[in-house]
């Protein structure tokens, strides 16, 4: 599947989602504060209280309209997009809203050199990179219908189905890791991953990969069959 602006779908509950980057310039200056708002209810959906204890994350993030944090964030994004990350946001416009509301966002980065060598011993010989995934946050009440599956899916496109995917699970998030596995994602043994803080609390992280992304985009198909059918976006 080659690289896409993005696409649109009818969701199986009928209502309307558009996927489409966010690119750099006064699209991350206006959507920062609204991804720091999607990964703060997303990590106190997600952490709280089985990982950490309640109102541990929002003391982290400094409440996510704080106009200082929401710079940083800006300033991350930024970043991020020159070293070759593109984030993607989903767009649904639902029963309750007459607009298309962003619910969810997704990043991909090409893996770096000594990640795809210590994954694989002759890595430095291939100069296609691996995809790295991370990022990958839902508003609550908008998980479990697709979107997520659909984010993971335009995340994916353009590295090549050969190619592998990769990305830093949070250990003892069951349901966020039992999804990724039902992806053929499995834990690879023997790389240390650094620890995710927030605040004076500690989650360990285990590196998960996928040795080929059609794997990965047969079983999403198997799972969400609507989006065989999606219209795709011209870039």
């Amino acid at each position: 599947m080659a690289k896409a602006a993005g696409f649109e779908a009818v969701l199986p509950d009928g209502d309307f989602m558009t996927i489409g980057q966010i690119s750099s310039g006064q699209d991350i200056h206006k959507f920062a504060p609204v991804v720091e708002r999607i990964i703060s209810e997303g990590y106190v959906a997600q952490f709280e209280p089985s990982l950490v204890p309640m109102g541990a994350v929002r003391e982290y993030l400094a409440d996510s309209g704080n106009e200082a944090y929401v710079a940083r964030r800006e300033a991350r994004m930024r970043r991020s997009t020159r070293e070759g990350s593109v984030y993607y946001g989903a767009w649904v416009t639902d029963g309750d809203n007459s607009y298309g509301t962003l619910v969810g966002v997704a990043k991909s980065t090409p893996s770096r050199p000594r990640w795809r060598k210590s994954l694989y011993p002759d890595a430095n010989k291939d100069v296609k990179a691996n995809c790295f995934l991370n990022d990958v946050v839902v508003l609550p009440r908008f998980q479990r219908r697709g979107v997520g599956s659909a984010l993971a899916w335009a995340a994916m496109v353009g590295y090549g189905e050969d190619r592998a995917g990769v990305l830093n699970a949070f250990e003892g998030n069951e349901a966020v890791n039992s999804w990724f596995k039902s992806l053929s994602f499995h834990r690879r043994q023997g790389i240390n991953v650094e620890a995710f803080e927030i605040g004076s609390h500690t989650i360990p992280q285990t590196r998960m990969e996928a040795t080929a992304l059609k794997g990965v985009t047969a079983v999403l198909l198997q799972k969400r069959p609507w989006l065989a059918d999606v219209k795709v976006l011209d870039s």
